[in-house]
C-alpha cells in the first residue's frame, strides 16, 4: 500500500490533518515526535492532528488499516513513516516520499502488531504492544519475554524512538529506556512471585483448615467407634449369660424328660405285674369253680 495513494493532507496555520478517504480506512497512531492530536498506540482514527513541537523537522509513524467489504476477508494493514517539516509557519507533509531512515538507526513499523522497530548499535530496540488492554495479563507478560528471549530490547516509550530515528534523542536515552523495562520485568516478576507466595499461603491455611477438620471428624469418628464396640461387648456379655441359661435349662428339661420316664415307666410295670396277678388268680379262680362244677356233675349222674 502507497500511503500517497490513500492518506490526505490539509495543512492551516501550521497543523497538518492526515486522515483516511473513506470509512473502508483507519488509522492507529504508533508515536511521532511532534504534537499530536491521538495518543500512542490507539486506533480506529478517521484523522489525526499534528503540530510542531521544538524542531522543524519529524516523523509520524502509523499503521493504515483497509477493511474489505468483503466478508471472511482480513483486513490489511500496512505501516508508514511520513516525515513533516515546517518553513515560516507552515506545514509539509512529505507523503509522496518513502521516508528512509538513517544507516546507523534504521527504523520501521509492523503493521501486524503496531509496533515501531529500531536497529542500532548491533541491537534492536521494539515497542511491545499489549492487545489484551492490561499490563498484568499473562498473555502480554509472556510476549515481553519472548521478545528479550530473541534479543530486542523492549522500549515502551514510542515517540522517544521516533525522536532516536530523526537523531533527537541519544543513544544513552533509548539505552536507559531499555534497561527500565528489565527494571520493571523484574518488579513483574517480583510482583508475581509475591502473588504465588501468597496464593500458597492462601493455600497451606486452607489445606490447615481441611486437615483440622478431618482430625475433629477422625477423633468423633474414633469416639463413636468406641461407643459402638463397648456397646458391642456388653451385648456379647448379656448375649453370652442368656446362652449359659438356655444351656443349663436345657439340660434341666433333659433332667426332668429322664426323671419323668424313669417314674412312668415303674409306675407303668407295677400297673402290668398288678394286672397279671389279678388275672392269674381270676383264672385260677375260675379253674376251681369250673372243677366244682363237674364233680357236682358227676355225682348228680352216679345217684340217678
Amino acid at each position: 500500500m502507497n500511503a500517497g495513494n490513500c492518506l490526505n493532507v490539509k495543512s492551516l496555520n501550521g497543523v497538518a490533518v492526515v486522515s483516511v478517504p473513506n470509512e473502508l480506512f483507519r488509522l492507529h497512531f504508533v508515536g511521532a515526535t511532534c504534537t499530536a492530536s491521538a495518543r500512542p498506540g490507539t486506533g480506529g482514527h478517521n484523522s489525526i492532528s499534528l503540530a510542531k513541537a521544538s524542531e522543524d523537522e519529524a516523523i509520524v509513524a502509523l499503521v493504515i488499516t483497509h477493511r474489505s467489504p468483503q466478508k471472511f476477508v482480513n483486513d490489511i494493514r500496512d505501516g508508514v513513516i511520513l516525515r513533516l517539516s515546517w518553513k515560516n509557519g507552515l506545514v509539509t507533509v512529505h507523503k509522496d516520499e518513502d521516508f528512509v531512515s538513517p544507516a546507523d538507526r534504521l527504523a520501521q513499523v509492523d503493521g501486524e502488531t503496531y509496533e515501531l522497530q529500531v536497529t542500532t548499535h548491533g541491537q534492536m530496540f521494539s515497542l511491545c504492544r499489549n492487545v489484551w488492554g492490561n499490563d498484568i495479563d499473562r498473555s502480554f507478560l509472556n510476549k515481553r519475554q519472548a521478545y528479550r528471549n530473541k534479543g530486542l530490547r523492549i522500549v515502551d516509550d514510542a515517540n522517544l524512538l521516533c525522536r532516536y530515528v530523526i537523531n533527537q534523542a541519544s543513544f544513552e536515552e533509548l539505552e536507559a529506556a531499555a534497561s527500565d523495562d528489565l527494571r520493571s520485568a523484574e518488579q513483574i516478576r517480583y510482583h508475581e512471585l509475591q502473588t504465588e507466595c501468597q496464593e500458597l499461603f492462601d493455600e497451606n491455611l486452607g489445606l490447615e483448615f481441611d486437615l483440622s477438620r478431618l482430625r475433629e471428624e477422625c477423633e468423633a469418628s474414633l469416639q463413636e467407634f468406641r461407643s459402638l464396640n463397648c456397646r458391642y461387648q456388653a451385648e456379647r456379655e448379656k448375649n453370652q449369660v442368656l446362652l449359659t441359661e438356655t444351656e443349663a435349662q436345657k439340660q434341666e428339661i433333659a433332667d426332668l424328660h429322664r426323671e419323668l420316664e424313669a417314674t412312668l415307666g415303674a409306675r407303668f410295670r407295677r400297673l402290668v405285674d398288678g394286672a397279671k396277678a389279678k388275672w392269674l388268680k381270676l383264672i385260677a379262680l375260675a379253674k376251681a369253680k369250673w372243677s366244682q362244677s363237674l364233680d357236682s356233675i358227676s355225682r348228680h349222674d352216679d345217684h340217678v
